[in-house]
């Protein structure tokens, strides 16, 4: 179970729990906190039900795909998250080779110890995973089978990912921008911690920098503030969860080790967040490519020119609206330097540089 004390746990109220095996009873989009679907995937056929069995099964399914990998010491799990740049990672692994690691054998490509380390393959898109298979796999999970009362058509707008870890490995606290969250629980256990995104007591910024990924100056693994609160989840092997747009979400393996999928779906709003996450690269970009540590850029992050920025910013503005649909790149570039030099801006970013520089470290 979670490492994390009582006392903390005690600041937390249990997210709603109902019976999984018809799916969600209401639209993603009518949920106003997360919701556990108890059992959901007993009801469910996916051929990779097949690799949640135990770790030799999912050798025998899927060892021969390439993954990353990230690692950090179990004795600094009473400390502060590590950003995903602060951990050691390894590329082109195969799945196999880890899932013999996470056996507790020595493998010759991974050189951590696994009683003194943990290990995290995450965010393995089954695109890169199963470029070789039509559609990515995706028949693999079909997460649509798990939304009967959905009003609409179901809009996916990329196939799940893969998230395989030991015990103590975590996902630091942040927001997707983008869509609802479906979680499937696989194999082991995961303890979520989650937060409504009117939640601003968490400090929410965006170092280290990644497309779509807000951050937070609070760790939850560590402590809350004073009268703060959220929800957790002890998302256990069947359960699938489902977390709302914009909601904040740390999460920590507590099994010896757990295998999950997730899906992102469409949500109301999208389009609009990409001109919101089009405009913060167009910012964020010239501050990082200086970057004085590393960590400040997420590994897998691809920065773009001013160029490429701004005809993606062109590029959301027509999508979110009809209004924007003759819009130039240089019409863009000169509304945004407007905006960014208005007066208005550097006085306010200059009352948060002077307050977080004297209150926290980068």
């Amino acid at each position: 179970m979670a490492a994390m004390s009582s006392h903390k746990l005690a600041a937390y109220k249990p997210a709603v729990e109902v019976d999984g095996s018809d799916g969600c009873p209401v639209p993603l989009s009518e949920l106003k906190e997360p919701l556990v679907l108890k059992g959901a995937l007993r009801a469910c056929t996916w051929p990779a039900l097949r690799w949640g069995t135990g770790l030799q099964a999912l050798k025998n399914e899927l060892g021969d795909r390439l993954v990353s990998l990230r690692f950090g010491p179990r004795s600094c799990l009473g400390q502060r998250t590590s950003w995903e740049g602060q951990c050691e990672r390894l590329s082109d692994i195969r799945l196999g080779e880890f899932c013999a690691w996470l056996s507790g054998e020595e493998v010759g490509s991974i050189p951590f110890d696994a009683s003194s380390s943990w290990g995290y393959c995450a965010y393995q898109h089954f695109e890169a995973m199963f470029k070789d298979i039509a559609d990515s796999n995706r028949a693999a999970a079909d997460f649509s089978r798990l939304l009967p009362k959905e009003k609409f058509p179901i809009s996916v707008p990329g196939a799940p990912t893969l998230w395989l870890g030991s015990q103590g490995a975590r996902t630091p606290c942040h927001q997707d921008a983008y869509g609802h969250n479906l979680v499937a629980q696989m194999a082991g256990e995961k303890l979520w911690l989650l937060f409504p995104p009117s939640s601003t007591w968490l400090g929410p910024h965006r170092l280290p920098y990644e497309d779509s990924s807000t951050f937070t100056d609070v760790d939850p693994f560590i402590e809350l503030p004073p009268g703060c609160s959220g929800v957790v989840v002890a998302l256990k092997p069947g359960d699938v969860l489902a977390v709302p747009q914009h909601w904040f979400h740390a999460v920590e393996c507590t099994s010896d080790w757990s295998l999950s999928l997730n899906q992102w779906l469409h949500a109301k709003g999208d389009e609009a967040q990409r001109v919101h996450e089009a405009v913060a690269r167009c910012l964020a970009t010239p501050l990082v490519e200086c970057r004085f540590e590393e960590w400040w850029l997420n590994p897998d992050e691809e920065l773009l020119d001013t160029v490429d920025n701004v005809d993606y910013l062109a590029s959301a503005l027509k999508a979110a609206s009809d209004d924007h649909e003759d819009v130039t790149p240089e019409a863009v570039q000169a509304a945004l330097l407007r905006a960014a030099t208005h007066p208005e801006v550097p006085s306010t970013v200059t009352c948060h540089i002077e307050t977080s520089s004297s209150s926290h470290d980068p």
